[in-house]
């Protein structure tokens, strides 16, 4: 059994005048990793959801040219990722959210206040007490600052404010393989497209 406490491996990129902030839990297991930034592993279908919605498509899958190109795709889309875990244990050597043990939440206030481009903040997990979900809003609570919620369809749709600024903040399903074989992809799709895509001031799809 793994006990070591794990760093987080790539801390925060956000692009100088990123909008959009997608916020996962902590990154997978370093041996299902196919390049050091987020949602690395290969089974995971982020950056095939982004692939799709923006009509985009990557030319590496593996390495540093994978790095590379992901970074500079965000750059260009305006997105910044982070997780919500600086540090955590990973229980049983696994990368489920359920699987880690947190010891250090990520400061997400600090991030949004160096920042001020972002608006939108897009939660990838949902379920338990240590998804995305739940740890951004034991965040907030801990920096006393309100956070509503309502349920949207198959969205959560929340808010909040900080710094005198309204934050916006869709949780989504997990773009895990597990949640996909549920879900499906078409369904990942239109609901990641709905929190990435519209403004937000219009719900229609």
């Amino acid at each position: 059994m793994e006990q070591d406490i794990e760093l987080h491996a790539f801390g925060t990129y956000a692009p100088p005048t990123a909008e959009i902030l997608i916020i996962g839990t902590f990154p997978t297991h370093k041996r299902n990793r196919e390049f050091e930034f987020f949602y690395p592993n290969k089974q995971n279908v982020l950056w095939k959801l982004l692939e799709t919605i923006y009509n985009h498509r990557f030319h590496y899958n593996t390495g540093e040219e994978a790095l590379n190109e992901r970074k500079e795709f965000a750059s260009q889309q305006k997105i910044a990722f982070t997780d919500m875990l600086a540090k955590a244990i990973r229980s049983t050597g696994k990368s489920s959210d359920n699987q880690l043990i947190p010891i250090e939440i990520m400061d997400i206030l600090s991030i949004l206040k160096v920042h001020p481009s972002i608006q939108r903040i897009i939660l990838t997990s949902r379920s338990g007490k240590n998804s995305a979900l739940s740890l951004f809003k034991c965040h907030l609570a801990n920096n006393n600052i309100p956070f509503f919620e309502s349920e949207q369809l198959n969205l959560i749709v929340g808010h909040f404010q900080y710094l005198n600024k309204d934050y916006e903040v869709k949780v989504l399903y997990s773009p895990s393989p597990r949640v996909e074989r549920q879900f499906g992809f078409n369904v990942l799709q239109e609901m990641y497209t709905k929190a990435l895509v519209l403004d937000s001031k219009n719900d229609k799809i």
